[in-house]
């Protein structure tokens, strides 16, 4: 009963990050925190969680470090 109860909450704070994408809210924490919900119990969600936060740590998609590859 956990497990399904942290995959449907999963799914729904991703979906709740959605619409605040384009609403007023913390859209991508949201999305982040389902992910982090789901990745417990599903192997896809861990795996997309982990690039995630490769990204986040190496900062290369952010718009500073574009600033400083062009300059």
């Amino acid at each position: 009963m956990a497990r399904i109860a942290r995959i449907v909450g999963g799914f729904g704070l991703i979906v709740a990050g959605s619409f605040m994408l384009f609403l007023p809210g913390p859209g991508i924490l949201t999305i982040a925190a389902g992910l982090a919900l789901l990745a417990k119990e599903l192997p896809w969600a861990g795996r997309l969680t982990d690039r995630v936060k490769s990204r986040l740590r190496t900062g290369r998609d952010s718009p500073v470090a574009r600033e400083r590859e062009d300059a």
